[in-house]
Order: structure tokens, then C-alpha cells, then sequence
């Protein structure tokens, strides 16, 4: 029989007297660089020794990650000692004592942090969702879980708890969707900052910006109490009901979305995927409380991309489902029946409700490049007591615009120091950006063209701009015209994202005229764009070519002085 070792020294030392490195080392990694939220999940989890990454010396941040390794993860990142045990027999039938992932099940079995699958089984080889990640961490912590309300989802009160703690992804992952492993780090990593203290720190760190870390003196209360805290909290919940957490008003759902963003606004609609909300409202009965029956939505034109359209609430609840109306030829309009939906509307209650699509893959039929745009949006409610139905129209007047993709840029950032010393010279390494993303088959992603902001000192002459890589001998040149510079049909062979990203690096001739004083030099990529309005980026799904990118901001470059 295998042995493995269940517990480190670090591991012993108590909660309180910890205090995270949130240094970025990640690029241990063979295949770093990684988007830089990612960088600072596992960067911490590294730190901590909660993860070591593959045998080839890789992270892989975009791979799934199976219930049995995320379940280690957590035990480990939550500084909670996993009891050792000599029984033979296994708790169950899939996690016996050869197995090298058993004390960890059976101990979470025995907390009830996890209940396993209604045939049994554990299941450890099935990648883990966000929702049953949610539920081991929650638990692990120690968390307050609120009761089940009636008809919602089972792992509903388990946000609630990480919404409280203020530690959910700040991403649109759906809660029945596999997480990637670079999700997991910055899920886990960031419970573990909670714990410490220093959620805020992390935050900062998912952003690239450098605080000092100190461990607050409350965190030994949040910490001290896990053990026991798992363990009486073990009735709430279970992973077995992750096989059946559907309703019969949203049966096809394929996730929900986490952190819903309200009201909507422009965003990309990636092929095969849950959308965010495309359209949202709020709502309000004045006469009595009521139930949500009909949703009728009428788009601009036709969308062939769309599989179904999902009414949800802006807690991420979803209400039921919408199909295309056979009874508008144009196939424009969508529509939701909800007979058995027990989703009020409180008499007097502003509701924010909205509409997100579920889009078809590619091979069914999801186009790239397609512009996206809602009409109308109408709601029928029934009330309570009466049975009374009325029609609640939207007040929302005009609908964001969207995008259809294969994929999207989930991160632009700068991978030199925030400040360096300038150095003159001909070929001079002068910007180094990194571009991270998502895309699904047949979809290839490839930056094609980039304009940054040069911020200068005038006696600083800079010539011969060139863009490239460091693992291709490619370079192609840019121009300059005022304050821009242009690097425009980027070669694929430079400009496309591999699995782990691209760093596209920027280099020239500096020279300093004779006189000058206390020069500076700084590029940046200042503008992510707007659909409508293009950016500082230009990229490809290759089917379709797009001019911004669904961020809040990009990235500064060094400051050379």
C-alpha cells in the first residue's frame, strides 16, 4: 500500500501567525506567463505550498481540474489538518485506502463537506464545478450557511456565504460549469487571503498592484475556528445534489452565471457558452405579490447563434427559459412559459430582471461577429390572490449592443517591473505586454494590430520600433505619428495565443540629445474600446476581426527613467 504524507510542517503552524507572499512566482512554470489574476492565485497557492503543478513542470491554467485534486487543494490552502486514519475499507467505493486521494474524501466525508453522488460513488475523476468548489471551500472555512429557500438551487446558500465574505470569482463562471485550474487558484487562494486577513492584498495583486502584506490580528478568529466550524455544518447541502439541481422551468439550462453583471452592458457572446445578462429591467407590482408567468423578448434582427435565452434575477436565480415564438415568422421574438415557476415579484419590490443567452456551438451553428441587440422586453406576472394577470413592460428604452466570438482577451498586462532604469542604445527592450484569452474549436486567437501611447521626454530621441517575441526570431517594424505608436498586421506567427498566452515585447533605437536632462520614456496601451468605438487592440477569432476588448482597463507600461 502506497503511504503519502497528509499533512506538511507549515501546516501546523497556527492560522493566526500566518502572512501570505503575494509575490508574483509564477514563472516557475514551464508554461507561464499566465493572465495576471491567474499569477496571483498561484502564485499564492505556490507559496504555500498548496500546489506544485504538473510533472513536466507546467500549471496549465486552462485544463479542468477533478474533484479529488481540488479537494487536496482545499484541505491544504485552508490550513485544515486532514485526519489520519488506519482503517482498510474506504468511504466509499471509489476512494479506498490505495487510493492517494482517500484520507482526504473519507475526511471530508466524515465533516460533511462532502455527501458524494446519489448512486454512491464519489466520483473523483469527474472535473469539479464551481458550485461543488464553493460548497468544500464554504465548509472548509467555516462559513454561516443560510437555510435552502424553497424551489431555489441547491448550492444557492453557499454563495450567499461567499458573496458575504466577498470572495466569489469576479468572473462570469457558471456555477455548474468545470472550473479551469486557474480558476481554482484564484478561487481558493482567494478564501485562504479571507482567512488571513488580506483579501483586500490579493485583490490588489489580481490587478498588478503592489501592497505590503500584513496579517490582520482578526484573522485568527476566522481561522482558529475551521475545524469545528466544518464539522457543524455538515447537514446543509450535499454534492449529491449536484445531479439533479435543475427545476422543471429551467431543465436545459447548462449553468448559471456567476456575480450576474446588472444593469447589462456591451459584452462579447462567446460561441458555446452562458452568456452574461444581454438585456436587464426592473420591475415593480404594485397591486399584490405575483408570480413571474410569461417573458417576451423581441431582438433587432434574427440570431441564428442562439440556443435559448434565460430570464434570471440578479442574485443569478434563473426562472425559466425562453424559445423562439413559432408564431413570429421573422423568428425575432423569444418567449418563456413559467406554469409551475414559484418566482414572486413582492407587491411594492423593485426586481432587477434580466435575459442571458445560452449560445449554440460552432458545429450546431453559432456564427462569430455577429451584432446583437434586444427591442422590447415584457414581463407577465399573476397575482397571488387574485390570479390576475398583468403585463409589465420594460422601461428601458434602448438595449446594449453585443458581439458574437469564438473567444475573448481575458487579460492584458505589463510583465516588466513598474519602473526600470533607461538604458540607451540601439535595440532596446522597451515594452513587454501579455495577452491572455479564451477560445473554442475551430477558433485560433491572434492579436493583429496594437497602438500604444508613447508619454516621452522631448530630448529623447526614439527610432526603429520593432515588435516581437522571444521565442521567434520574427520581428516586424511600427510606426510612430505624435503620440502613437502603430504595430499594425502583427504575422500570425507572432500575434496568435498559445495555450498559455503571448508576451509581444517592443524594441527600438534610444538616444538622448546632447543636453538633456532627466529623460523618461513610457508605452502603454491605454484604451480597451467599446463596441462601436475601437481600442488600443485589434484581434481575431479567426472567422471574425474585433477592435475591443470587455475589460475596464489594459495595461501601463514600465516607466524608464
Amino acid at each position: 500500500m502506497r503511504k503519502f504524507a497528509l499533512v506538511t510542517v507549515g501546516l501546523l503552524i497556527p492560522v493566526a501567525a500566518l502572512a501570505l507572499d503575494f509575490t508574483d512566482i509564477s514563472s516557475r512554470y514551464t508554461d507561464a506567463p499566465f493572465s495576471q489574476p491567474e499569477a496571483a492565485g498561484i502564485s499564492v497557492l505556490t507559496s504555500i505550498k498548496a500546489v506544485q503543478g504538473n510533472p513536466d513542470g507546467s500549471f496549465r491554467a486552462q485544463s479542468s481540474i477533478n474533484r479529488a485534486e481540488f479537494l487536496k487543494i482545499a484541505y491544504l490552502s485552508s490550513f485544515t489538518i486532514v485526519p489520519t486514519s488506519t482503517a482498510s475499507r474506504g468511504c466509499f467505493p471509489d476512494a479506498q485506502a490505495q487510493d492517494w486521494f482517500w484520507s482526504y474524501v473519507c475526511a471530508a466525508r466524515k465533516a460533511g463537506i462532502v455527501k458524494g453522488f446519489n448512486d454512491g460513488l464519489f466520483h473523483p475523476e469527474r472535473p469539479v464545478t464551481y458550485a461543488e468548489a464553493l460548497k468544500m471551500l464554504s465548509l472548509l472555512h467555516g462559513y454561516d450557511i443560510s437555510a435552502l429557500v424553497a424551489g431555489e438551487e441547491w448550492f444557492l446558500p453557499y454563495v450567499r456565504a461567499a458573496q458575504v465574505h466577498k470572495v466569489l470569482l469576479p468572473t462570469s463562471t457558471g456555477y455548474n460549469d468545470p472550473l479551469t485550474r486557474g480558476e481554482m487558484a484564484r478561487l481558493a487562494a482567494s478564501f485562504t487571503a479571507k482567512a488571513q486577513g488580506e483579501l483586500e492584498i490579493y485583490r490588489d495583486a489580481e490587478q498588478g498592484k503592489r501592497r505590503s502584506s500584513v496579517a490582520s490580528s482578526s484573522s485568527s478568529s476566522s481561522g482558529s475556528s475551521v475545524s469545528s466550524a466544518s464539522s457543524s455544518v455538515s447537514s446543509v447541502g450535499s454534492s449529491s445534489s449536484a445531479s439533479s439541481v435543475s427545476s422543471s422551468s429551467s431543465s436545459s439550462v447548462s449553468s448559471v452565471s456567476a456575480l450576474p453583471i446588472f444593469p447589462a452592458r456591451s459584452h462579447f457572446l462567446v460561441i458555446g457558452k452562458r452568456t452574461q445578462p444581454i438585456i436587464s429591467s426592473p420591475f415593480t407590482i404594485a397591486s399584490e405579490n405575483a408570480y413571474v408567468r410569461i417573458a417576451k423578448v423581441k431582438m433587432k434582427k434574427k440570431i441564428v447563434s442562439f440556443d435559448s435565452l434565460i430570464l434570471l434575477d440578479s442574485t443569478g436565480k434563473d426562472i425559466g427559459i425562453l424559445r423562439l415564438d413559432p408564431s413570429d415568422l421573422t423568428d425575432k421574438t423569444w418567449k418563456g412559459i413559467f406554469t409551475d415557476s414559484t418566482y414572486m415579484l413582492t407587491k411594492g419590490q423593485e426586481r432587477m430582471i434580466g435575459v442571458a443567452a445560452q449560445m449554440k456551438t460552432n458545429a450546431a451553428g453559432g456564427n462569430s461577429e455577429d451584432l446583437v441587440q434586444a427591442d422590447t422586453f415584457s414581463i407577465t406576472v399573476v397575482g397571488v390572490d387574485s390570479g390576475t394577470s398583468t403585463d409589465l413592460p420594460s422601461t428601458v428604452l434602448v438595449y446594449p449592443q453585443h458581439q458574437t466570438a469564438l473567444g475573448e482577451i481575458l487579460g492584458v498586462r505589463n510583465v516588466l517591473k513598474e519602473e526600470d532604469s533607461l538604458v540607451f542604445g540601439q535595440n532596446q527592450l522597451l515594452g513587454a505586454f501579455a495577452f491572455s484569452g479564451s477560445v473554442l474549436p475551430p477558433g485560433v486567437l491572434a492579436i493583429t494590430s496594437l497602438e500604444f501611447k508613447i508619454n516621452k521626454s522631448s530630448s529623447l530621441a526614439v527610432s526603429n520600433w520593432q515588435i516581437g517575441t522571444q521565442d521567434s526570431v520574427t520581428r516586424a517594424f511600427c510606426s510612430v505619428s505624435d503620440i502613437t505608436l502603430t504595430c499594425g498586421n502583427i504575422p500570425d506567427d507572432l500575434g496568435t495565443l498559445l495555450s498559455g498566452g503571448r508576451v509581444l515585447r517592443l524594441y527600438a533605437d534610444v538616444t538622448l540629445d546632447q543636453g538633456g536632462k532627466n529623460p523618461f520614456l513610457q508605452i502603454s496601451l491605454d484604451n480597451a474600446g467599446t463596441l462601436g468605438a475601437g481600442g488600443s487592440v485589434r484581434w481575431t477569432d479567426n472567422s471574425g476581426d474585433f477592435n475591443w476588448i470587455d475589460l475596464p482597463t489594459l495595461a501601463k507600461g514600465t516607466m524608464w527613467k
